[in-house]
């Protein structure tokens, strides 16, 4: 992937169910509005990750 100084990196990546699984088993309240957000998301039908969000949740 590129990043933002504009050089090319080997980088690890997973398909979203392993990522939803994933962020699933951490047993931390940090993560919790993360899931809930998740949660409403699929409901929805929309698996776009808005990864703003998810930074603020965790932090």
């Amino acid at each position: 992937m590129r990043s933002s100084d504009g050089k090319y990196y080997l980088t690890d990546a997973t398909d979203t169910e392993t990522m939803l699984r994933l962020i699933q088993s951490i047993p931390s309240p940090k993560v919790e509005p993360l899931k809930e957000w998740l949660a409403k998301v699929d409901e929805l039908g929309n698996m776009k990750i808005d990864t703003e969000r998810v930074e603020k949740s965790l932090n």
